[in-house]
């Protein structure tokens, strides 16, 4: 390839590279997220099926409002790294795209002002 080719395909390689950098991230929280799900949920029908008595129960259910309680806090800071991630593929995509437009700009701006007569 020539060097203008390249300087063209290069920021679609960042951008892609970025891209499958992010969507790995965001499979990895998923991916964590359901095996501690599933994890937790063997456990409660382990704790369901060893209740023997009203204590036992009341201990179940108590413990389940905790559980609840666990899984929201653990979707909040799920969908905040998800977020966190997609504002930071957004600025740097932005940033690949102002590094590659501002020197085309420039030198746009060269070449017209090189062509343009004198108006001396």
């Amino acid at each position: 390839m020539n060097v203008q080719t390249e300087k063209y395909f290069e920021p679609v390689r960042q951008i892609n590279a970025l891209a499958l950098e992010n969507i790995e991230k965001l499979l990895d929280i998923q991916l964590k997220s359901i095996n501690d799900t599933t994890r937790l949920g063997v456990e409660q029908l382990k704790s369901a099926v060893d209740i023997t008595d009203a204590d036992g129960l009341k201990k179940y259910i108590t413990d389940q409002t905790e559980i609840v309680k666990g899984l929201g806090e653990r979707f909040v800071k799920d969908t905040q790294a998800a977020l966190e991630i997609g504002t930071s593929y957004t600025d740097k995509v932005q940033q690949i795209v102002t590094e590659t437009i501002k020197p085309d700009v420039a030198e746009k701006a060269k070449t017209t002002a090189k062509a343009a007569p004198n108006s001396k």
